[in-house]
Parts: C-alpha cells; sequence; structure tokens
C-alpha cells in the first residue's frame, strides 16, 4: 500500500537538505560535522543542567524509562 522504497528515498532526501547537499547531490562532509559536534556540545549542555536539577536516583530513572521508550520505538 505504501511503498516502502519511497519511503526510503524521501526520508534520504531529506536528510540529505538538512545536512547542506552539495549541488551534484554529495554530503557536504564539512557541514555534517560541524552539525554533528553543535549536537554533541548542545546534548552535553542538557545533561549539565539536568545534573544540576534533579538527584542521581532521579536521573537514572529518567534514563531507563528513555531507554525503554526508544526501544518500544524501535520495535514497533
Amino acid at each position: 500500500m505504501f511503498p516502502i522504497e519511497k519511503k526510503e528515498k524521501e526520508k534520504a532526501k531529506y536528510v540529505l537538505l538538512m545536512l547542506g547537499a552539495k549541488n551534484d547531490g554529495s554530503l557536504d562532509i564539512e557541514r555534517a560535522n560541524f552539525e554533528i559536534n553543535e549536537l554533541k556540545h548542545s546534548l552535553n549542555e542538557y545533561r549539565e543542567v539536568l545534573e544540576r536539577l534533579v538527584s542521581i536516583e532521579e536521573l537514572m530513572v529518567l534514563s531507563d524509562r528513555a531507554r525503554q521508550e526508544t526501544l518500544m520505538q524501535n520495535n514497533a
């Protein structure tokens, strides 16, 4: 009913758009690396804020719940 191949091609197209594909359709590695490093930096800042706001026990509960939710989404 919904062709998977088309969905995968559409996803790939959007990923290339988000990462800044070059005119020839290839991936701009420098920009992709920059984006990845920015995301890592943001995640580290978020983690540091969480560590200041919640106890280690609460953090472990949140971590376990996020892991379970991620596993459920991947199995769906």
